[in-house]
């Protein structure tokens, strides 16, 4: 049971980024785009003007709304309480331990996927003063939610003209970009699992 919730948890999180990736201004390249096992970062995947870079991925789910989406007994009509939980989810995503030399290259995504009722509007007020005052623990946060929102971090000119690459445009720019050297991040290195190169 517990592998089966684990290969659940890492296809609803390749899911929920590749989402992130096709309505986010990230030059992030799809194909490269690998789930990791810890204590690596979650996700590695290759921004294609910055290199390899990893994702730290959390949830933003309110246990009151899944167990009763989870429900199999069919629908049933009943009010209960509720309350944002998007804060203390960053909080202990932030206190995971990073491998030494990777937190550099490592982002954070916070995200939902319709297991909590607060407001993009809310959310993002509520945990930005949070990682803004842990800037030791943040090198830059998303959230994607009913829109995909920068939280913390400077954001680059040259990530707001992905909307006007066309896929094929795309393509091609990873492909100019296939020898890139892999990751070389320290105790312990954390790069591309081995696979063959795709063909653009």
């Amino acid at each position: 049971m517990s592998n089966l919730r684990e290969t659940e948890k890492a296809h609803r999180e390749l899911r929920a980024f590749h989402d992130f990736v096709d309505r986010s201004a990230l030059l992030i390249d799809p194909e490269s785009v690998e789930k990791r096992d810890p204590p690596e970062p979650d996700i590695l995947c290759r921004h294609l003007l910055e290199g390899w870079t990893a994702f730290e991925l959390a949830d933003l789910c309110d246990a009151n709304i899944a167990s009763r989406l989870n429900r199999t007994d069919g629908p049933v009509v009943e009010v209960f309480m509720t309350s944002d939980p998007s804060l203390a989810i960053v909080h202990k995503k932030a206190l995971k331990r990073i491998p030494v030399g990777a937190s550099s290259r490592t982002a954070s995504l916070v995200y939902s996927t319709g297991r909590i009722i607060t407001p993009d509007d809310v959310i993002v007020p509520t945990i930005r003063p949070y990682v803004e005052s842990h800037p030791e623990r943040f090198r830059r946060v998303w959230f994607s939610g009913d829109s995909v929102h920068l939280v913390y971090g400077p954001p680059r000119a040259q990530q707001v003209h992905k909307l006007a690459l066309t896929k094929t445009g795309r393509r091609s720019l990873a492909g100019s970009l296939s020898c890139m050297p892999e990751p070389s991040w320290p105790s312990p290195p954390i790069s591309p699992s081995p696979r063959p190169r795709s063909s653009f």
